[in-house]
């Protein structure tokens, strides 16, 4: 990744998605913090890049929601994805990352006891 930003810039819509990736392989191999703190600034730079409309956007939106709520941050996870679901929404009802999202959502909610 870091001969990525060297290469292509911290911003370029390349980077960011070694960036998301890198982030989500840390939180699945265990090191949830480090994980969680690339996520939060890859999404950071994808929103301002992007645009929070954009499917890369969104994607790392859904990743870091569910990562938050999964590792206890139950709230901080819900209105992310909430966020992401009112965002994605403008993808049409019937588009996979919409449907994708909206499930996580409803997974969320159901677990922490809010549905």
């Amino acid at each position: 990744m870091h001969r990525a930003i060297r290469v292509l810039g911290r911003d370029d819509p390349r980077t960011l998605s070694y960036a998301h990736n890198y982030g989500a392989a840390l939180v699945v191999g265990g090191r949830t913090g480090e994980g969680v703190a690339i996520l939060e600034d890859t999404l950071t730079r994808r929103t301002r890049r992007l645009g929070e409309r954009d499917e890369e956007t969104l994607t790392t939106a859904q990743t870091l929601g569910a990562t938050l709520f999964a590792a206890g941050a139950v709230g901080r996870g819900i209105d992310l994805l909430r966020r992401a679901h009112d965002a994605s929404a403008a993808l049409g009802p019937h588009h996979p990352l919409h449907q994708d999202i909206a499930e996580n959502l409803r997974i969320a909610l159901r677990n922490s006891g809010r549905w």
